[in-house]
């Protein structure tokens, strides 16, 4: 990954952006990052790309797309710095135009849930917060946030917000307060679950147009994340 043109990006986005070497970490900074990243990190080159790759293989066949799709596209992994934190920079060659796109994965041994989000967060599916547990707290294109799932602490419930929609579908739908937005296009809809009582729906909800209900939460997490590479 050439660094220069990786700084050049970031300084669009973010605050004081430094590529870091691993190597150079002194032992109590390596210490907060997780396992995953140091396994990741203490390679170089194709093997760091491969043991990133291999990470990914571990949530499979929940994510099932993704993986596969980064094991032909992944070009390099950087550990970052900005904004006082540590993240992993992805360069990803996309698909579509062959152009490189450069998605950010956050430490989630930093993450800090929302109350609305603490309440519910066992609910959501094992492998999701395992995900979120030992690997990413959250994983996105960086300059948009968006198309792929959110960090924790920007997971929200739709009572969060308000929705001229409502206007034109008539009655609410869905409990806004018990529905949680996760993952969003960057253009006004958002992947979303209800939780019912002992059941969890899955739903596309729209600023624009009605939602579409009765989704399969995996299939869609994984289609929409490659989606969004694949341009």
């Amino acid at each position: 990954m050439d660094h220069q043109a990786v700084l050049k990006y970031l300084d669009n986005f973010v605050n004081d952006p430094r590529v870091v070497t691993y190597s150079s970490l002194p032992e109590s900074e390596k210490q907060t990052l997780p396992h995953s990243w140091q396994n990741i990190l203490s390679a170089q080159g194709s093997e760091r790309v491969a043991r990133t790759v291999a990470q990914w293989d571990t949530y499979r066949p929940d994510f099932d797309d993704l993986p596969e799709y980064l094991k032909l596209h992944l070009q390099g992994v950087e550990l970052i710095h900005h904004d006082g934190v540590y993240t992993l920079l992805y360069a990803v060659r996309a698909g579509e135009s062959g152009k490189t796109l450069y998605y950010e994965g956050r430490n989630p041994k930093l993450q800090q849930a929302p109350a609305s989000v603490a309440a519910v967060w066992q609910k959501f599916p094992a492998t999701f917060r395992r995900f979120y547990a030992e690997f990413h707290n959250g994983w996105y294109h960086l300059s948009s946030g968006a198309m792929g799932p959110l960090p924790i602490e920007s997971i929200f419930p739709l009572s969060d917000e308000e929705w001229g929609i409502l206007d034109d579908i008539g009655p609410q739908p869905v409990d806004m307060k018990s529905t949680f937005a996760f993952f969003s296009n960057g253009a006004g809809t958002y992947l979303c679950v209800e939780f019912q009582a002992d059941k969890m729906q899955t739903l596309l909800w729209s600023s624009k147009e009605a939602p579409k209900y009765g989704l399969d939460f995996w299939p869609v997490l994984d289609s929409w994340s490659v989606i969004g590479l694949d341009v």
